[in-house]
């Protein structure tokens, strides 16, 4: 196995993980600020991944005592105070009946400006992209936005939370709606991001899309 984590990456050797098919990609700690802050909004992730997608993940909430894992056909669970319960998202199929997740920490005027222009029936700001995910399972929200800019997510923001999110039923894109590919070269994961439920996936990219577009004219 090779393994990637936001620790080691910059003093690994990329071919140690490069070379190899089967990789750890794991984030001890994401919410940091939250971490510090003592929000709750923080979570350890935990991926598995095979050619560069996930196949096993976790996601812990400690704040909460919340685990949540999947695997690649085998659906996403939730462990909390000894039960175990298995998650869908909502069946939610249009924005006005939708709610949306942002980052609380990681905003840009160019985001809010797209999604002022969306037509959500709700947003609120969270930390760590696990705790996004999570509310989303757990039919707390539908939809989460992330657009890069000084800086990008990376590998171990979203590995583990795609897979537990994709397992619950809902769709994790860039705006393009193209997949990610982990343990590239390049371990940024630059532009738009959009993580749903999946109902009116396609169109709610296309219409970030064009947003981001039409602001960047």
């Amino acid at each position: 196995f090779g393994y990637l984590t936001e620790e080691t990456y910059k003093t690994q050797a990329p071919a140690d993980r490069l070379s190899q098919t089967w990789v750890w990609i794991i984030d001890p700690l994401d919410g940091t600020k939250d971490f510090i802050q003592q929000t709750g909004d923080y979570a350890v992730h935990i991926a598995l991944t095979y050619a560069g997608r996930p196949v096993l993940a976790v996601v812990v909430v400690p704040a909460v005592a919340k685990l949540y894992y999947a695997r690649v056909g085998g659906g996403t669970f939730l462990e909390q105070d000894g039960t175990i319960a298995r998650l869908h998202v909502s069946t939610k199929a249009r924005p006005e009946e939708m709610d949306l997740v942002l980052s609380g920490s990681h905003r840009q005027q160019r985001l809010d400006d797209v999604v002022q222009q969306m037509s959500f029936r709700s947003q609120r700001s969270m930390g760590s992209v696990g705790c996004k995910v999570a509310a989303i399972v757990e039919q707390q929200a539908d939809v989460y936005l992330s657009l890069s800019g000084k800086s990008a997510p990376k590998d171990w923001d979203f590995a583990a939370p795609e897979l537990i999110l994709t397992e619950a039923g809902g769709i994790l894109t860039r705006f393009d709606g193209t997949p990610l590919h982990y343990n590239q070269e390049k371990v940024n994961l630059w532009g738009g991001l959009l993580a749903s439920n999946g109902h009116y996936h396609g169109e709610l990219c296309v219409q970030a899309e064009q947003l981001l577009n039409s602001l960047e004219q």
